[in-house]
């Protein structure tokens, strides 16, 4: 399937990302406006505010984020200026954990999600999302 919807790119300064209610709004509209009915945007938001939140949380600068609309699905791209992370061994942590949970989360969610460095600037995580082009 080719991607003939609009991408949805943003650049997000790192406060105005961590403003989470009204950008996971913005983008819970617009996967609605492009997806089926029946399609699983509560998942698709769990996926976009655990890979928002961890950026800002451990990621210096700004985040880039956009969906990407091709293989039949939306997939989320995330990208930060902070280290690149192992997704193989994330795991859920102790349930007393404080830290570890939004990655694994993210797996159990998701089909797909990969991490892809950039050396010297940072990663993008990506995550297919269950959300089909309507």
């Amino acid at each position: 399937m080719s991607n003939d919807r609009h991408p949805y790119p943003w650049h997000l300064d790192v406060p105005d990302a961590c403003v989470a209610p009204r950008r996971r709004s913005e983008f819970l509209h617009y996967l609605q406006a492009n997806g089926r009915p029946d399609d699983d945007y509560a998942t698709a938001e769990i996926i976009f505010g655990e890979l928002t939140s961890n950026a800002c949380l451990h990621a210096p600068g700004s985040l880039e984020v956009a969906v990407e609309w091709s293989g039949g699905h939306a997939t989320l791209h995330v990208t930060d200026e902070g280290v690149p992370i192992d997704l193989d061994g994330t795991r859920l942590p102790d349930v007393f954990c404080e830290h570890g949970r939004g990655l694994a989360l993210v797996k159990a969610l998701t089909p797909s999600v990969r991490s892809t460095p950039y050396p010297g600037f940072g990663k993008t995580v990506s995550a297919a999302l269950p959300v089909y082009p309507g």
